[in-house]
């Protein structure tokens, strides 16, 4: 029996539902149809996909490397339906990118901008999300490419494509307004070092910064962490 598009289309959307039922709802088939399909896909290929489980079905180590394929297979298909009409024609079909949270508002209404007026017939999706996140949704095939910060005490892009730097961008501290070292002039971590941190937690964002701060000598008093640095900012700036 030959693979279709079908069963690696179910295949997907159970992954993603995590469960047959909820699947099913998704696709509008019945459960039986969609477990059937999934059942002949692990047949087809000789591994088990999914473990089942009372709460539904997660994936095992083979299904989470059969996702990656699927989605890029399944994303293909999907380019050359839309661009079969012009293939010789501008660039089409569908582009997901992953980006870091932070990097996010900074650099994708640009990108996207000028990517809808260069290829207006090209469609990009992107998220947010943590490192850790966008790392695992790369490795499944749910992006295409990532923005994400290379940071020193972590070797793991180049296990998981080609990375290409963009530039490098300093990391920096927030005062209040009114604050004693504000104007000063060069500020030391450790003229800071009593000073509550609002710590921006975003994995693994938190080691980077805990890490300058002790390579400087510095244990900081840390009162609050968050992964939103809009928070950030609102707590710096009432004091």
């Amino acid at each position: 029996m030959n693979i279709t598009l079908r069963q690696l289309e179910y295949f997907a959307a159970v992954a993603d539902a995590g469960s047959i039922t909820a699947a099913a709802q998704l696709l509008y088939l019945s459960p039986s149809a969609v477990s059937t399909s999934v059942g002949e896909l692990e047949g087809v290929l000789g591994v088990k996909l999914f473990t089942r489980h009372a709460r539904g079905l997660s994936l095992t180590g083979e299904g989470r490397t059969v996702l990656g394929r699927v989605r890029t297979l399944l994303r293909d298909a999907g380019d050359l339906e839309s661009s079969a009409g012009s293939l010789a024609g501008d660039l089409s079909g569908t582009l997901s990118v992953g980006c870091y949270s932070t990097i996010a508002p900074l650099l994708l209404p640009q990108v996207i901008a000028d990517f809808a007026e260069r290829y207006p017939d090209l469609t990009v999706d992107f998220a947010e999300g943590s490192r850790g996140e966008l790392l695992e949704g790369f490795a499944t095939g749910k992006f295409d490419l990532l923005v994400v910060y290379d940071y020193p005490f972590k070797d793991d892009l180049p296990a998981r494509g080609t990375p290409l730097p963009l530039g490098t961008f300093p990391p920096y501290v927030l005062l209040p307004p009114d604050h004693r070292l504000v104007g000063t002039g060069d500020v030391a971590l450790s003229d800071l070092a009593e000073e509550p941190l609002v710590l921006f937690d975003l994995e693994p964002a938190d080691q980077y910064f805990l890490s300058i701060l002790r390579e400087e000598g510095v244990t900081p008093d840390v009162r609050y962490r968050t992964g939103d640095f809009e928070v950030i900012r609102g707590l710096v700036s009432r004091g």
